[in-house]
């Protein structure tokens, strides 16, 4: 599900110079896609009804001042060089529409013998679910996903389990990792949107990313321009 698309609201409610108007969106854009993990005291639907209010939003947002004060926190102008990346990473918002989504194409990207490792049907069927039925049927057949041919590592970096939430869940780690390591690369802000909007829990015990900047930049790049069939969440 496309969450961050929505947002064009929150951090629009305080006026910006021109360099912080890319921070104050990033806040929006990340109240858009936050897990709902980070608000422990509250119901997860309460979470997504405070997304479509503007006072619940700016509420949110101040309670996230606490939990991440990189990026909720209130800013103070910013230099010239700390403004210039993040203005330059604006393609990102368009890549990471879908976090989970870009998390599982990163895990493939990582660990592309995970897939094949599950056979009972009830794993099967929760992976062609998760990972979308065109993407499963391409790994399962040995053919790379279009987004990896330039820079598949053709080989896993941890052991193999059986059961298909296991390596959903394992794909989605090792994904979140190498997703947070490079949006901290491009800039520290991007880097807490992308951190928040993973489950608590995940992002706090995130392994170490072993995928090179490169690499990651061109997986998402091609996620902005490759159709969204060709990525493999439709049969």
């Amino acid at each position: 599900m496309d969450r961050r698309s929505q947002s064009r609201r929150a951090g629009d409610c305080v006026p910006a110079s021109n360099d912080l108007a890319p921070w104050f969106k990033l806040q929006g854009l990340t109240l858009d896609a936050i897990h709902p993990s980070w608000f422990a005291d509250l119901a997860p639907e309460l979470v997504v009804e405070a997304r479509k209010n503007f006072l619940c939003r700016r509420w949110l947002a101040i309670r996230l001042s606490t939990i991440s004060p990189l990026l909720f926190g209130a800013p103070a102008p910013l230099r010239h060089a700390e403004a210039q990346p993040l203005q330059s990473a604006a393609w990102l918002e368009e890549a990471l529409a879908d976090t989970m989504d870009c998390a599982f194409d990163l895990g493939l990207l990582v660990l592309p013998g995970l897939v094949r490792t599950v056979v009972a049907r009830a794993d099967v069927m929760r992976l062609r679910s998760a990972l979308g039925a065109a993407r499963y049927e391409r790994i399962l057949k040995g053919q790379p996903d279009s987004l990896f041919r330039a820079h598949a590592t053709g080989a896993d970096i941890e052991p193999a389990i059986d059961g298909g939430a296991a390596v959903v869940e394992r794909l989605t780690r090792r994904g979140a990792a190498e997703l947070m390591g490079y949006a901290a690369s491009v800039h520290p802000a991007w880097g807490e949107s992308v951190r928040l909007c993973f489950e608590r829990r995940a992002s706090e015990v995130a392994p170490a990313p072993c995928l090179d900047p490169d690499v990651v930049e061109d997986c998402l790049r091609l996620r902005a321009t490759v159709p969204e069939a060709d990525l493999g969440e439709t049969a």
